[in-house]
């Protein structure tokens, strides 16, 4: 319980001055201690917390990690606050902006896979 706290403290200073690695790094180290914690793995907190995880994801470009953190969150937040709750709400429109992207993404390296680029034409 200790090391999980001493690591939302850190994410909260990270969070502060502005260090996002370091609070995404924070982040990832208090979601195995959630998970002990709280072994029903549709608390709220767990969902909580990987919203927050999925937004720092999102804010670092790991457009994958955070697709997948806010997935994980938003099945939990359905079950615990309800698909109309307002952060729910919230949820769905940052997943929704990071499956864009990660489908953009996918797009763009499937161009590169074939030598093209990304107006459909040869590399030169």
């Amino acid at each position: 319980y200790r090391y999980m706290r001493a690591c939302e403290e850190l994410m909260r200073a990270c969070l502060h001055r502005e260090d996002f690695d370091g609070a995404l790094d924070a982040c990832r180290k208090t979601i195995p201690g959630y998970e002990a914690a709280y072994a029903m793995h549709t608390s709220p907190l767990i969902g909580l917390q990987k919203f927050t995880l999925g937004k720092l994801e999102w804010h670092q470009e790991n457009t994958q990690r955070a697709r997948a953190a806010l997935r994980e969150a938003r099945q939990i937040l359905e079950v615990t606050h309800g698909r109309e709750h307002p952060l729910v709400g919230e949820l769905c429109v940052m997943l929704a902006d990071v499956e864009q992207a990660a489908s953009a993404d996918a797009e763009q390296q499937q161009w590169r896979r074939r030598g093209l680029n990304d107006d459909g034409d040869a590399h030169e």
